[in-house]
């Protein structure tokens, strides 16, 4: 290994596979460090639900939430080579006008709708959507149904996928072989000062920073054994983490709120209050309903259908049960303007993959720009701890208002539409629920995260924001964050094609800069 590259890429995900590709092709040597096994993925799209809690998940869960009875929610995230994508339900969704309007708010000029739309188009080429190759009875129910009443009407969602089934950012990577990735867990950034990095580096500057250090041994060592190793980087670090990630590795480097940081033993190096708030996600309330045998779907897979995946990549194992969806207006005269996404999987929601799970169809219901906020701390400083992850789920009332308020009117076009067969009996939250009340206690019992977690490292023009225009920390010189955690707002829609079109677009501008500098 040799002792530099340009630019340290930490994090193998959507937007860390998006930003490696995009400074190797313009010319700078990069190395991409990811902790996860670099083991391959499972390919057929239906067994995307059996990798969580397994060594490709990051295995971490939230903190109780009182605005869901309590409950603390696991938080898949993928852990590997291609981050999230090697674990999601492969959903290619193009951010909306209202999504770049936002991005354009927060980060300016060089944010503008025009310039995103150029890097949304790279990224749609690079990946080739493709649509899906089998859909269930109860996808095919809701597709054909009236659309009028929708903003984005039913549509089979396109999907992250080629001939061979699940395509992850890391193939993205397959045709730049002058890429390196490192198989490493990142502790922090290492900064001009720091006495690691002063025989390496002649800036010596306290906020410049020129590598991380890392652990390469596995989570399973004890401290003692853990072997540490500096990486250096001539041009800068970029973090690509994720929402969860990025702002725990700024904690440990001490960038962060200086009292947070200093509980653990740390040493404060920037103030920046802004790291690890403005935590949101997309919450999910499922209504799941009865459906006639004829239409339950397979689990476990039959010889047949294994066949059909075998010869054609088709059939119930080419589903990634997210088949199709809208968007709605919420109806409510006291929630103008808000809109609700609809998932509509040929399961039932919380109970599949168990074979003992009733046929049913569920039609899963999220607020598109929920307002509750949240935050992530450090637990320890120790990088093998997970992080503290409170989402605030419903913290904000109007949100579990607005998701009664939906429940309400999807009840009301399942049964326009007749979309659920064999009688149709409502399982989840149950046809008994009809008042307010009893529907708000289920929202609270039953709602899930939809795995979008978003805004830790917020972009802005703002000097409060954690991130400038250009995605560089503030306070800093050569430290980016380019990921998910920049989002000012969770996107309206599945954010991760927005997630590689703002990978693109950053990394672009900063292969320009050292362009036009050199």
């Amino acid at each position: 290994m040799t002792a530099e590259c340009d630019f340290l890429v930490i994090g193998a995900g959507s937007a860390g596979c998006l930003v490696a590709r995009t400074l190797d092709l313009h010319g700078y040597k990069v190395r991409l460090v990811e902790a996860g096994p670099p083991t391959p993925p499972l390919r057929r799209p239906v067994d995307y639900l059996q990798t969580f809690g397994t060594e490709q998940d990051w295995r971490f869960r939230t903190v109780p939430q009182p605005g869901l009875a309590g409950r603390r929610l696991d938080q898949p995230r993928g852990r590997g080579p291609g981050g999230s994508t090697r674990i999601n339900a492969m959903i290619w969704y193009p951010p909306r006008d209202a999504d770049l309007q936002r991005l354009h708010r927060a980060g300016g000029d060089d944010w503008s709708p025009n310039r995103l739309a150029a890097s949304l188009t790279a990224v749609t080429q690079a990946v080739s959507p493709q649509p899906p190759r089998w859909l269930s009875e109860t996808a095919r129910r809701f597709l054909s149904r009236s659309t009028a009443e929708a903003v984005d009407p039913p549509h089979a969602f396109a999907r992250m996928a080629d001939r061979q089934g699940r395509l992850t950012a890391a193939d993205l990577l397959a045709d730049r072989p002058t890429i390196e990735t490192i198989a490493a867990h990142v502790d922090r950034v290492l900064f001009g000062d720091d006495p690691l990095a002063k025989p390496h580096s002649i800036d010596l500057s306290p906020t410049r920073a020129v590598g991380v250090l890392v652990h390469p041994h596995s989570a399973d060592a004890t401290c003692e054994e853990r072997n540490s190793l500096p990486l250096f980087a001539r041009h800068g670090v970029i973090l690509c983490g994720g929402s969860f990630a990025s702002p725990s590795i700024l904690l440990r480097s001490g960038i962060g709120a200086p009292d947070a940081i200093a509980a653990h033993g740390l040493k404060p190096r920037i103030a920046i209050n802004a790291v690890g708030q403005n935590l949101v996600d997309h919450l999910i309330m499922p209504i799941t309903f009865a459906t006639s045998g004829r239409d339950r779907f397979p689990t476990p897979l039959s010889t047949a259908d294994l066949a059909r995946w075998q010869i054609a990549a088709t059939g119930p194992a080419a589903s990634n049960l997210a088949e199709a969806g809208a968007i709605y207006s919420l109806n409510s005269a006291s929630s103008s303007g808000r809109e609700f996404q609809v998932h509509v999987t040929p399961t039932h929601y919380l109970l599949y993959p168990d074979r003992r799970a009733p046929a049913a169809m569920t039609v899963g219901i999220n607020l598109c720009q929920p307002r509750s906020r949240g935050a992530v701390d450090l637990a320890a400083a120790d990088p093998f701890t997970p992080p503290l992850i409170d989402p605030g789920y419903l913290t904000e009332t109007t949100d579990l208002d607005d998701l009664v308020a939906a429940v309400i009117q999807v009840r009301q076009l399942v049964a326009a539409g007749s979309l659920a067969t064999g009688g149709g009996a409502e399982l989840i939250p149950g046809g008994t629920k009809t008042t307010v009340a009893a529907i708000a206690k289920a929202v609270r019992r039953f709602s899930q995260t939809l795995y979008h977690p978003c805004g830790t490292c917020r972009i802005g023009v703002d000097a409060d924001s954690v991130v400038d225009p250009d995605c560089r920390v503030r306070g800093t010189e050569s430290l980016h964050v380019i990921d998910a955690s920049v989002f000012p707002e969770v996107p309206t829609v599945n954010p991760n094609a927005t997630v590689m079109m703002i990978a693109h677009h950053a990394a672009t501008r900063l292969a320009a800069s050292f362009d036009a500098a050199s």
